[in-house]
């Protein structure tokens, strides 16, 4: 005797596909999230490194993002990012991997990249995609996008440090010029270094109030009534004396 038994998995699969589907992709533009971007890059560097080929990684992020979600709504906000995800998708070459990092972030991943030139070129084309205007609800939404670049192996020899290779040129680009792309330079990662010690050094300053104000005044030749003052500060570290100097708000009337 012969006994079939049959079950529709239909439900089953669809439930696994959706947990998939929100496992690895960000719900409000449909692109990778950063875990499926993480899982890429990984194995895409695996694969590059055994076949002696460059990788090329961008990261993007858009300028005054928090103006836009203040002065217009989260609706807004939401359309923006969805807006510059459809766009980089499209701007992108066909064989590089696009996510959302989280919040503003976004990432491009390019396989086919076979020197700092090309990366550079197509960074300066998903600009030129990126800055056709953008209209929500019959208003313009004034955004501008900044990418930092970086390569595979010059630029670092692991996934974690091109990746970090590139989030110092974004900070660079963004201290330079927003709006624009910047690839990757040696140099970049000693000035991000010095500019964090600096404020380091300065949040401890004024921790341990080892900042010490001396006010003068700033006078009219004409008539000799002051108009305002001017802040020298000086801060004493490591034996030696630093001073800077800050203006102080207009003073509209000063009795003599």
């Amino acid at each position: 005797m012969l006994v079939a038994i049959a079950r529709d998995v239909t439900e089953r699969r669809r439930s696994d596909e959706l947990l998939l589907l929100a496992a690895t992709r960000d719900p409000l533009t449909g692109l990778a999230n950063r875990a499926c971007f993480h899982d890429g890059l990984n194995r895409a560097f695996s694969h590059a490194n055994l076949a002696h080929i460059p990788l090329g990684l961008m990261v993007l992020d858009l300028d005054d993002f928090k103006q836009v979600n203040d002065s217009l709504g989260h609706d807004a906000g939401d359309a923006l990012l969805q807006s510059v995800a459809s766009r980089l998708s499209e701007a992108a070459p066909g064989s590089a991997g696009v996510a959302r990092l989280g919040g503003d972030e976004f990432a491009v991943l390019v396989l086919e990249v076979s020197h700092a030139e090309m990366l550079s070129t197509m960074s300066e084309d998903i600009l030129a995609h990126l800055r056709a205007p953008l209209i929500f609800k019959d208003r313009i939404l004034d955004y501008g996008v900044t990418i930092g670049a970086a390569l595979f192996p010059g630029h670092g020899s692991t996934p974690d440090a091109v990746l970090k290779s590139a989030d110092i040129a974004l900070y660079a680009a963004k201290a330079d010029r927003r709006g624009g792309s910047m690839l990757f330079q040696s140099r970049h990662r000693t000035e991000m270094h010095q500019h964090q010690t600096l404020l380091s050094l300065a949040r401890s300053a004024i921790r341990e109030d080892g900042i010490t104000p001396f006010y003068q005044p700033k006078v009219a030749l004409a008539n000799q009534r002051i108009y305002g003052f001017e802040a020298l500060l000086r801060w004493r570290h490591l034996g030696g004396e630093f001073s800077f100097r800050a203006k102080l708000p207009r003073v509209s009337t000063i009795s003599r």
